[in-house]
């Protein structure tokens, strides 16, 4: 009954597959790719045939399909039960499948847990509203109970109940509908469409979708005659939708997207950095670029996944070739990669739209994958609190308080995602337990993660950034004590206590002072005290010091800083610098030879009279 040469795969409890050689049962193992708990993919290499034993009673059919070519059937032959060409193949108890896989090169493994039953179509009309006389805004989504849908189509019927036009469009992820429906084949089966059109009759519009047995429709609204000439019908549907991985790849044919993505797996590199974060830029960008930089150099294969929210689409870029791919789900993209994948750096989370999720299925994939070595660079506390910067409703520092009092902080941020910071910690303690390493960037970092996470320590590193350092500018004496900024001045990085200092400047008539910001300064207003640079280029610092005879730097954020570009670069050019007791920049103006640090909320006096120490100190050395 069985095939000679046949070889022999273990994938969990699921799949069994049984060879013979010389009369003899032999196993071996086959290389697969599990993609999900009903999913794998197999690689035949050069067997002629794989037998398939079937014994997990939680699947009642299986299919099978041929991934190098999904449109043509397969050579199968079933044991106990039917075969209708490639399609799915129904239990009858434990059966066996052989494969003729002489010209294949990848099999795709399908198990169902129902099969033919009854159906119905779900789904919603969101918005279905005229922008004017001819422009109509076209919203909602259509699915069906049990199968996963291919294709969406718009379908316009005249007053005679004929089709004048008919048309595919884009499905769209429906990330509003997670909580209300788990499973992602509803889920992923959204549209959003512009309708421009030119009608001498009345036209019904509905939204259809195809399965085996039936046609789904759901109807959406009546586009009204807007000419009088009965035989014009002229309908132009705008998606405005970039294009898209799943566009390009993916021929679902009612089943899982995930394995129609096998030629999107051949495509990206083996052996892959992937790293994970914002489209924010700021220290985290300027971070991860020098090191993709670094490691493309040494010959390494490095990609970025970055969350697009204009778009609700993750984009995965190639930051060798510059290539970029767009992506509805998270998911799908984490579990296609992960199989190319040696090591993912979660850079930054910020802004991701479901982090529970995301962090269930980098659990999946670590558990699919062991070998994937996983890293959480902690760039700021979003790990801590969803206000990531340790700032308090009041804009303060909140100094990690009581459970209670975090709650109420939580409650009032508009923070969709967890009113609990418990909640939130539990989650994220999930992520940095199933990460093999965690870097911080400084000490101070270091204390406040084990401080919510004890049980993390051993996996923490603490290693600072390198960056290139600044010529060192030659300052006159102009016997006015020019205090500089740097960077960019908003509430967390210290703006109103910028203000004060102006205040005190302003009321007390001390001539004396000035401050120059190198960057913007939101709302503020440059004057006799304050003159704010605008946007500036890093090499055009050193410059810019010299210019406006900037003798001490203010690190003036009220935030704890992970590490700090500024302290470095203020340091690199050897200038006196004053912050504030609190977090990285802290820890590092304590140790700089040119530093003196002053208490969290010191009035205007306080900062000026170090700021005095500061340059008489900087004058007598030199």
């Amino acid at each position: 009954e069985f095939i000679s040469n046949c070889l022999i795969i273990r994938e969990g409890e699921n799949l069994l597959m049984r060879a013979r050689k010389d009369g003899l049962f032999n196993k071996q193992m086959l290389e697969v790719m599990c993609v999900a708990s009903n999913e794998w993919i197999i690689d035949c290499k050069s067997e002629d045939k794989i037998v398939l034993e079937c014994n997990q009673e939680k699947f009642k059919a299986y299919q099978i399909l041929n991934l190098d070519s999904p449109k043509e059937n397969l050579e199968i032959r079933v044991s106990k039960g039917s075969c209708e060409h490639n399609m799915i193949l129904p239990l009858r108890n434990k059966i066996k499948i052989v494969v003729n896989t002489l010209n294949i090169n990848k099999l795709g493994i399908i198990g169902h847990e129902g099969f033919n039953k009854q159906h119905q179509v779900l789904g919603n009309v969101d918005e279905f509203k005229y922008q004017n006389n001819n422009m109509v805004l076209i919203r909602g989504w259509i699915g069906d109970s049990f199968y996963t849908i291919k294709d969406i189509y718009l379908c316009f019927t005249n007053e005679d109940g004929k089709c004048v036009f008919e048309k595919s469009v884009t499905r769209r992820y429906r990330m509003d509908l997670v909580e209300a429906l788990k499973d992602t084949k509803y889920l992923y089966s959204g549209f959003i469409n512009m309708v421009e059109y030119q009608s001498g009759s009345d036209l019904k519009v509905e939204v259809i979708c195809y399965t085996p047995d039936k046609m789904n429709s759901i109807e959406l609204g009546m586009l009204k005659k807007n000419i009088d000439d009965v035989n014009v019908c002229d309908i132009h549907i705008i998606d405005s939708k970039k294009y898209t991985v799943e566009d390009k790849y993916l021929e679902i044919r009612n089943t899982p997207s995930v394995l129609e993505c096998y030629d999107f797996i051949d495509e990206i590199s083996d052996n892959l950095v992937l790293y994970i974060t914002h489209s924010f830029g700021g220290g985290a960008d300027l971070y991860l670029r020098k090191k993709a930089e670094d490691m493309i150099h040494n010959g390494q294969s490095v990609y970025q996944v970055v969350y697009q929210p204009d778009f609700h689409q993750y984009e995965l870029i190639n930051m060798k070739d510059d290539m970029h791919y767009y992506f509805d789900d998270i998911n799908i993209l984490l579990y296609l990669v992960s199989m190319k994948a040696q090591h993912i750096y979660f850079n930054e989370l910020v802004s991701y739209p479901n982090i529970k999720g995301l962090i269930d299925t980098v659990y999946n994939i670590k558990l699919i994958h062991p070998h994937i070595q996983l890293t959480y660079l902690v760039h700021d506390y979003f790990c801590i609190c969803p206000r990531l910067n340790l700032i308090n409703v009041n804009d303060r520092y909140c100094g990690l308080p009581e459970v209670k009092d975090c709650d109420i902080c939580l409650n009032s941020a508009n923070f969709d995602q967890s009113k609990s910071i418990v909640e939130w910690r539990s989650l994220n303690a999930k992520l940095l337990n199933t990460c093999d390493e965690i870097i911080c960037f400084s000490n101070s970092s270091k204390k406040y993660l084990v401080r919510v996470y004890q049980n993390l320590s051993h996996k923490i590193k603490v290693i600072g950034h390198v960056i290139d350092e600044l010529r060192v500018p030659k300052v006159e004496n102009d016997n006015i004590i020019t205090i500089g900024l740097l960077g960019q001045l908003c509430k967390h990085k210290g703006m109103e206590e910028v203000k004060e200092l102006i205040q005190y400047i302003h009321s007390n008539q001390l001539s004396k002072y000035r401050i120059v910001c190198i960057g913007d300064a939101q709302d503020m207003r440059n004057d006799s005290v304050f003159f704010a640079t605008g946007k500036y280029r890093r090499d055009d610092i050193a410059n810019l010091v010299e210019e406006y005879n900037i003798d001490v730097f203010f690190m003036s954020s009220v935030c704890p800083e992970t590490f700090s570009y500024t302290i470095s670069e203020i340091q690199s050019m050897k200038r006196p610098l004053i912050s504030y007791d609190l977090g990285a920049q802290g820890e590092r103006t304590k140790i700089y030879k040119l530093g003196k640090v002053i208490p969290l909320n010191a009035k205007p006096d306080i900062l000026l009279n170090a700021i005095n120490e500061l340059c008489e100190g900087d004058m007598l050395n030199g």
